[in-house]
């Protein structure tokens, strides 16, 4: 039985380093996209789990935070699991969905993003390795419902400690003490 284990695990970890980078042909089947997926799977079921627990929250939201909904599924470590969050700043609305690997390490993100007055809409899937390095990305675009040229997505949708992003303060101003913009 132990060999058999030691066996399978080292499999694995052979396949994984010896499967190349990650490629329009083998994306599919990659080992290390194939381990996020199982990953995210794991962390979807965690939510019925003993010791996990989901959270949400609103918060204030003001043109300079965008953000107006958090929700965090937490482990039985005390690590969260799986982020999202969802606002709008401006005419772009937009929702995020990050999981998490057992220390914390972000793993795979979705971001949706639709600007409300050109019809334009963005998705995207980003996969990354155990370090959190980006190994592969899928996107969608279109405008007015017909697909268009893949837009870079700036990292700062990439939620790397999201306790900090939960437990942030506000930023916008008439939370901190000052009237928001436009106001007298």
């Amino acid at each position: 039985m132990l060999y058999t284990c030691i066996s399978i695990l080292f499999s694995l970890s052979f396949s994984t380093a010896n499967a190349g980078k990650v490629n329009e042909r083998n994306w599919k089947e990659h080992p290390e996209i194939m381990e996020i997926r199982r990953l995210k799977k794991r962390v979807q079921d965690g939510q019925t789990l003993p010791g996990w627990s989901l959270a949400s929250k609103s918060v204030d939201w003001c043109e300079e935070n965008g953000v107006s909904k958090k929700e965090k599924l937490t482990d039985n470590n005390g690590v969260i699991r799986k982020y999202k969050t969802e606002g709008a700043q401006g005419t772009t609305a937009f929702w995020t969905e990050s999981i998490y690997g057992p220390k914390g390490t972000l793993r795979w993100l979705f971001v949706r993003i639709f600007q409300m007055d050109s019809e334009i809409a963005g998705e995207y899937k980003i996969f990354f390795d155990s370090t959190g390095s980006q190994v592969w990305k899928l996107y969608k675009h279109t405008t007015e419902g017909k697909p268009t040229k893949d837009t870079p997505l700036s990292t700062d949708w990439f939620i790397k400690n999201p306790s900090m992003e939960w437990e942030a303060a506000s930023t916008c101003p008439q939370m901190n003490g000052k009237p928001a913009a436009g106001t007298p």
